[in-house]
This record gives C-alpha cells, sequence and structure tokens, in this order.
C-alpha cells in the first residue's frame, strides 16, 4: 500500500493504497477465522501465526498473503483462469522429500548464527524457546534427525543399565531405526501388538510391565507414535493418548511421544500441537515431515531432561556449529507451510477416493491424513506398477509385495492429483493381467466363433450337395424302371444268359484250362452282368 502510494504521489494514489490496505487487512482476517491457532499458554513470545494475523508486525508476509488469497479466490478473473500446474516430478514416497521454498532458502541465507556447541547461536535458540511454547514443555533441543530425536529422549529415560521400553511391534523406533537403543544405549524393546488403528491394548501393556525382580530388565518408559506410519497414517485419538499418560504416571514410567507426523495429528484433531502431547513426558518431533524444513527435528520436555539430551546428543554426534541456517528454514515452515498443512489431508482424501475407482486397486481405510496404502490385486504386478508410474514422472515405492504407499504433502497440488490418477489408471489398465486375459479370451471366442461359422456353411453345402445327389440317383432309378416293358420276364431272361454262358464254358475248355475256379466264376458273373 505505501508502495503504490509513493509511486502515484496522489490523493487517488492514496485512495488506491488505502484500498489495497483493506485487502490485506480482509485477507488477514478471513485467514486468520480459517486457520485459528490456539497458543500454548506459557508462550511468553509472540507466535509465528500472531505475527502473520498481524499486519503491522509482518506487512511484507501479510501483503504476500492478501495477494496470493486475492489472485487465486473466486472472485478473482485471474484466479479463474489461472490453471496450477502439476511439479515436473511427483514424488509420493514420502513427505521428507520437499525442497526448501523461495523463503526458506532467503531464511537460510540471511540466518543470524553463532557456533551453538557454546550456545551462540541465535536463531537456533529462537528456534528452540518457539519449540518449546508451542508444544507447551520447559525447553527442547535441536537435532539433526528424528531417528537421533527418538534414540537420544529415550536413551535418556533409560539411562540406567538394563532398562526396557516398551513400545508397539509396527512402530518406527522398533522397526526402522536398526535397533540403535539396543545397540547404542543398551536399551531392551519389548513389543506390544498394534491395534489397525495404530493403538496399544492397554491391558497388554499393562502385563508388560517388568515386576520387581533380579531376573528381568527394568521398565522405565512407553512410546507411542503420532500419527502412526505402518497403520497408515492413523492418527491416535486423544483419549488414547491421555490414558496412556495417565497409566504411565500409575506404574512409575515415562511417556515419550514419537512425534514424525505430529503436526499433520493436530491438523486431523483440530487441536494445537500442545494439546496433543499435553500427557507426554518427552516429545520427538519432526520438522521435515509435514512442515517440510529441510533438515532437523527437537526434542522437547522438562529443563533437567533437556540437559541430559544435550550431553547425550553430543555423545551421538548431533551436535552442530553454525546450525541456525537449518533453523531458520525451520522457523520459516512454521509461518510458511504450517496454516496450510490441512491441504495435504484434503489432496489425499481426493486422491483416495479417486484411486479407489480404479479397477483391482483398493485404499485402506480410513484415511485420516496424508498417509494412505493401496493395496493391488494378485493379477497386478506391483514393480510393474512402480516402473510404469515413472514413465510419467510419478514416483511411489513398494509397501509390501502388494501394496504401495502413497503420501502427500506440500508441494503436491490439484493438478499433481488429476495427473496421479491418470498415470495410475493407464498403467494399471496396461500390467493387469486379467484384463490382458479377458482380451485374449475374447479374442479367442471370436476366433473360435469364426471358425464354427464356417464349419456350418461348409456342413451345411455339402448336406446340399447329397441331396442334391440323392434326387439324381432317383430320378435314374425312376428312368430305368420306366424302361422296363411291365410284365416282362426277367427273370426268365437272366436264366437263358446262363445257358449260353455254360455252353460257351464247355465248348472252349481246352483254352482255359489251367485257369482257377475262381477266375472262372467271376468271367460267369461278367458274362451274367
Amino acid at each position: 500500500a505505501a508502495a503504490a502510494a509513493a509511486a502515484v504521489g496522489s490523493g487517488a494514489g492514496a485512495r488506491a493504497a488505502g484500498a489495497v490496505g483493506s485487502i490485506i487487512q480482509g485477507a488477514v482476517e478471513l485467514s486468520a477465522a480459517t486457520h485459528p491457532v490456539v497458543s500454548a499458554s506459557t508462550n511468553t513470545q509472540p507466535h509465528a501465526h500472531a505475527r502473520d494475523a498481524d499486519p503491522a508486525a509482518d506487512p511484507v508476509g501479510a501483503s504476500a498473503l492478501a495477494l496470493s488469497l486475492v489472485g487465486t479466490g473466486p472472485a478473482s478473473a485471474a484466479g479463474r483462469h489461472r490453471r496450477p500446474k502439476e511439479p515436473a516430478i511427483i514424488d509420493l514416497r514420502s513427505d521428507t522429500v520437499t525442497k526448501p521454498t523461495e523463503a526458506m532458502r532467503r531464511a537460510m541465507a540471511e540466518a543470524a548464527v553463532g557456533d551453538d556447541v557454546f550456545g551462540d547461536d541465535p536463531t537456533v535458540k529462537q528456534l528452540e524457546l518457539e519449540m518449546a511454547a508451542i508444544f507447551g514443555k520447559e525447553a527442547s533441543v535441536f537435532v539433526p534427525s528424528g531417528t537421533m530425536g527418538n534414540l537420544v529422549a529415550v536413551g535418556v529415560h533409560c539411562e540406567v543399565r538394563g532398562s526396557e521400553f516398551i513400545c508397539g511391534n509396527l512402530s518406527h523406533v522398533h522397526i526402522y531405526e536398526q535397533g540403535g537403543l539396543a545397540t547404542l544405549m543398551g536399551a531392551h524393546p519389548r513389543a506390544i501388538a498394534n491395534k489397525n488403528d495404530g493403538t496399544m491394548d492397554l491391558d497388554e501393556v499393562r502385563g508388560a510391565v517388568r515386576v520387581d525382580d533380579q531376573h528381568f530388565p527394568t521398565t522405565r518408559v512407553l512410546c507411542i507414535e503420532q500419527t502412526h506410519n505402518k497403520c497408515g497414517g492413523r492418527v491416535l485419538p486423544l483419549e488414547y493418548v491421555d490414558k496412556c499418560g495417565e497409566f504411565a504416571r500409575e506404574v512409575g514410567i515415562k511417556l515419550h511421544i514419537d512425534g514424525a507426523r505430529i503436526w499433520n495429528a493436530a491438523a486431523a484433531l483440530g487441536v494445537s500441537p500442545g494439546r496433543c502431547v499435553a500427557a507426554a513426558d518427552s516429545v520427538s518431533v519432526c520438522l521435515s515431515k509435514g512442515l517440510g524444513a529441510p533438515v532437523g527435528s527437537v526434542i522437547v520436555g522438562t529443563h533437567e531432561f533437556i540437559a541430559k539430551c544435550r550431553r547425550l546428543r553430543k555423545a551421538c554426534g548431533g551436535t552442530m556449529r553454525q546450525a541456525g541456517v537449518l533453523a531458520a528454514a525451520a522457523l520459516m515452515a512454521m509461518k510458511e507451510i504450517h496454516p496450510v498443512l490441512h491441504l495435504d489431508h484434503v489432496r489425499m482424501n481426493e486422491l483416495a477416493a479417486g484411486v479407489g475407482k480404479i479397477r483391482g486397486l483398493k485404499v485402506q481405510r480410513p484415511v485420516q491424513s496424508n498417509i494412505c496404502f493401496v493395496h493391488f490385486v494378485k493379477e497386478i504386478p506391483v514393480a510393474d506398477v512402480v516402473a510404469g508410474l515413472r514413465t510419467y514422472n510419478v514416483v511411489v515405492i513398494p509397501w509390501t509385495p502388494t501394496s504401495i504407499r502413497l503420501v502427500t504433502h506440500h508441494e503436491i497440488n490439484q493438478a499433481a492429483v488429476a495427473a496421479i490418477l491418470r498415470a495410475l489408471t493407464l498403467v494399471v489398465k496396461s500390467v493387469h493381467r486379467v484384463d490382458k486375459e479377458v482380451e485374449e479370451d475374447t479374442e479367442e471366442k471370436e476366433d473360435k466363433g469364426k471358425a464354427l461359422a464356417v464349419a456350418e456353411t461348409a456342413e451345411a453345402e455339402t448336406v446340399e450337395t447329397e441331396t442334391a445327389e440323392a434326387e439324381m440317383g432317383t430320378e435314374a432309378e425312376m428312368e430305368l424302371e420306366a424302361e422296363v416293358e411291365p410284365g416282362a420276364d426277367v427273370e426268365g431272361d437272366v436264366e437263358d444268359a446262363e445257358v449260353e454262358v455254360d455252353v460257351q464254358v464247355e465248348g472252349d475248355g481246352e483254352g482255359i484250362e489251367g485257369e482257377g475256379e475262381g477266375d472262372m466264376e467271376a468271367g460267369a458273373v461278367e458274362a451274367v452282368e
């Protein structure tokens, strides 16, 4: 608005500036209404979204937000005619594949940095303070990855040798982190069966807590995963999470949440991230999944707990120097991606609905967040589907021999969803063995039908020919009968012929001497005929 007024330098320019300012303010109010943010009560600093909602505090961000809404709204002619294009490569392998946005790259380039080992990096400090406030905990520490976040957090809970942690048998910490807690921390895992919704039966969990006996390890912590990856991105109900916390306190153990996609859980549940983890003693929060930051996670918990995590992070090689360049990208992701994170779920639901209409494919229901498993009938080779989609620049990974996993993120727009469905429909049709067999059977039946028709035609012609010949034979017999005079002595003529033959044979006896009697009889018969 100020730039418009300065450029025009007149009353009209001022009025135009005021109009633009009104549009910005209206857009901000619309954004605040459609994307409410519940801030943690312990937050002593302005929340990132609070700054977004205040044009005076962040005029550049507010202007960009307003222009983006104005340019794509239903009342905008430009919005009606502008159609977003799908990405050149549509990558559905994970929400970790996203590239830093231009805003993230600028923030990284301009970040104030220092040596984080000495505690001198201001941007890392800002990130840790904001994350602690958002999740309603006392403190947090920045680590390079989610795997290290779980390793360090659970490792601190199990700092006494001979400790044990309870987790789900399908949990990420149990399957996909190389058994690091056992190999590096000496912590023994005790796995309980996950239900389809990602939860564990708390009665079974209670039965897994060790009694105080020298033969057993000591149970120290219960680990749950939110959202649950291998259960199809299922969102654990808040009531269940709260019960896990109550149970942990009752039996004297800790509750750790692997919050790899805790942002998605909060969006799906419609609550603040802090509410999602209120019952937990510690949380590993991923910044690259969901938010799309290039690197990093944070661990949140009490001051005492986080102090121990910092020491263990150092032993694991996770302490970095000028890490502010990474923290800056995460802070920008909170401002840029977090407000529209729910769209990842909208896109996934649209995608799942379309996939479910393709013959031979079944979507694992319910779809609650940004993850979806697609199961194939045995006649559709998953490897062929994966390879076929790659030719359409759609990248997926096989999950099992008969399924694939799809994950949406902020780079998957509406145009990408349409492109994915087109590609998947064409690829499945080309590799579906049942469809091919049906086509072959149809062709074979058509060939058999043609051959049968030819055979029937030939048979009909044969019957017609035989009928004609039979009719001709009947006419000849009738003509022969007509030539014989009525009352003629046919038998007498035959007898006279036999007599003549006998006379001839007797007269010529010497001439046929030596011939067999059969030949003679044959000659006689021929003569009679």
